[in-house]
């Protein structure tokens, strides 16, 4: 009550309005932002067509075809296997042109020798061979190199084919007619050829 009578507020008209929590002070002025001395707003950014500044480096866009996969692997668009980025699935010609190798190494080092330094490759999934020519035996199930046992197996596997009458043509045939490029022995043992040649898959020193 004052010296005029009762203050009340008249009938429908707003009652003192309390501001919500976290609302500034009645009388309260936001610190005006300014830009720092010689910034210039980029012409397009009003319009939407905002783009970066130049020297800004974009990321490369993949290759055509390329599909990216969980673990370091891509999908191959040619063959349809999965395998490590960096190594690309062995072609026909350098598989044929390591079968005929693998005879020219067999007669340099006398057989016993090639034997001998199989043993020692095989421990990095490769034939004396493969080594030469950067090739590795790669496991699709695993998604790991072959092992040495794994090796063995294939190598076995190859040699039961190629002496079987016709396994040795079956296998070619199959390798010029699949897209993958893969033998008879290949599927059985589960091994993909891949081209190496930055030695993503070599063992770490």
């Amino acid at each position: 009550m004052t010296d005029q009578g009762w203050n009340t507020p008249a009938y429908g008209s707003p009652g003192p309005q309390t501001p919500p929590p976290g609302a500034p002070a009645p009388g309260y002025q936001a610190p005006g932002y300014q830009a720092p001395p010689g910034y210039q707003q980029p012409a397009d950014f009003q319009s939407g067509g905002y783009q970066q500044p130049g020297g800004y480096l974009q990321p490369a866009p993949p290759m055509p075809g390329y599909q990216s996969a969980p673990g370091g692997l891509f999908l191959d668009p040619a063959t349809g296997l999965t395998i490590p980025e960096g190594t690309q699935v062995a072609s026909v010609g350098i598989r044929i042109g390591a079968f005929f190798l693998s005879f020219v190494l067999s007669l340099i080092t006398l057989g016993i020798g090639y034997l001998i330094w199989g043993a020692i490759t095989w421990a990095n999934g490769q034939t004396p061979t493969q080594q030469v020519l950067g090739i590795r035996c790669w496991r699709m199930q695993e998604n790991t190199v072959a092992s040495w046992g794994q090796m063995f197996l294939w190598g076995l596997s190859r040699s039961v084919i190629d002496y079987i009458a016709f396994g040795g043509l079956v296998s070619f045939v199959m390798m010029l007619v699949n897209k993958d490029r893969r033998t008879l022995y290949d599927h059985i043992s589960g091994i993909v050829l891949l081209q190496d040649p930055n030695k993503v898959l070599a063992p770490p020193k």
